[in-house]
């Protein structure tokens, strides 16, 4: 919520509980954008509006505002945590079919609500009546604390006008459009506080994307660890559409990655040199880094695409040699630039030359997993 925008219903803002609350807004995005999955386009994280922007295929979006807490039990905060929200969602400029979310890890978000709104996302007009009334009593208490607040002879004309144009927003708020979602447990120590979010994504795997479940389960930590490192870095960068979104293709795109890893990479007759173990383990040290799956994403992935398709058009065939090694072995130069960062020439041209194949292996996959979330 913009800080000129508060009223007195903010919580807990120590160091601790902002690293816990950015913690949450990350690991919430990964988790919605994994429900709308099949309609999403893009995500952002730290928009322009909200926490979580998610612009869906038929341009209609997604806001979500996140709010956590530390500790549910020690703190009577739920009410306030909602009311900020609904302050923060009302501000959205409101367009036919976007949603509106307010996500958070506490358990009973809304008096009444106890695990109606566990690990799923519950419009309002879903909710029952008891849940219903208290939502609206709490936007109802807003008015009045802010129509308090406009009267009051301490305030000031300019806080006057700021108070008007937040009641305005609150009362056009249309509740139809308002949904719910409570992700829990999610406290402690990470194993602990990230199980939902791999549940998550295991079910979208499994369920969505037809994968099996010993490999759903087996890339599920790794998909985790690279969404939310590429979510976080994502919430750094100044608002800036070209940069800040991340498309479905990019967020669906390492899932291939981590099932080729399961498959096995064979490259040694690509190579100019002979690679001993010390060369090998550690190329696959810097390629398992989450930070460096990076190189495996789209721009590097389109160009070695078109790349070898124009290759195949134009190479001789040799019978005796496959076409994508004969494509590595004469063509790997175009790409050493991508792996600039890594100072050894032999692990440099193992790294690129492993990438450059499982992208062309992957090729087929990466398309089957794109039809299957319809990318």
């Amino acid at each position: 919520m913009d800080d000129e925008m508060e009223l007195d219903f903010s919580f807990d803002n120590d160091a601790s509980a902002s690293s816990f609350g950015w913690n949450f807004q990350v690991n919430a995005g990964i988790f919605l954008f994994l429900h709308y999955i099949k309609e999403a386009k893009a995500i952002k994280v730290e928009s322009k509006y909200e926490d979580i922007e998610i612009t869906l295929k038929d341009c209609k979006k997604v806001f979500a505002q996140a709010k956590s807490s530390q500790d549910e039990c020690s703190v009577g905060s739920a009410k306030g945590k909602f009311k900020d929200a609904i302050i923060s969602l009302s501000k959205i400029p409101m367009q036919d079919g976007n949603i509106l979310i307010y996500i958070s890890n506490i358990r009973e978000p809304i008096k009444g609500g106890d695990k109606f709104f566990e690990n799923k996302v519950v419009s309002y007009d879903e909710c029952l009546t008891g849940i219903k009334a208290n939502i609206e009593k709490s936007v109802d208490e807003i008015v009045k604390r802010l129509d308090k607040k406009i009267q009051s002879k301490s305030t000031t004309e300019q806080q006057k006008k700021k108070y008007q144009y937040i009641l305005a927003n609150v009362k056009k708020l249309s509740l139809d459009k308002l949904c719910i979602c409570s992700i829990y447990p999610y406290y402690g120590i990470e194993k602990n506080r990230y199980s939902e979010i791999k549940t998550k994504i295991i079910e979208v795997l499994v369920n969505d994307i037809h994968i099996g479940t010993d490999d759903a389960i087996g890339i599920a930590q790794k998909l985790l660890e690279h969404w939310q490192l590429e979510l976080e870095h994502n919430s750094t960068i100044k608002d800036n559409t070209l940069k800040k979104n991340i498309t479905k293709e990019e967020f669906i795109w390492p899932i291939a990655v981590y099932l080729s890893e399961i498959d096995g990479v064979d490259i040694d007759d690509c190579l100019t040199y002979v690679a001993d173990n010390s060369i090998k383990k550690e190329a696959y040290a810097y390629m398992q880094s989450p930070v460096n799956i990076y190189h495996e994403r789209f721009p590097f992935v389109n160009s070695v695409l078109r790349d070898y398709e124009e290759y195949k058009r134009n190479a001789i065939r040799n019978l005796s040699e496959p076409i994508e090694k004969s494509y590595i072995k004469n063509m790997y130069k175009k790409f050493v630039t991508e792996f600039e960062d890594i100072e050894d020439e032999q692990v440099k041209e193992y790294v690129l030359k492993t990438n450059i194949y499982k992208i062309i292996m992957n090729n087929r996959r990466i398309e089957k997993i794109s039809r299957e979330v319809n990318a």
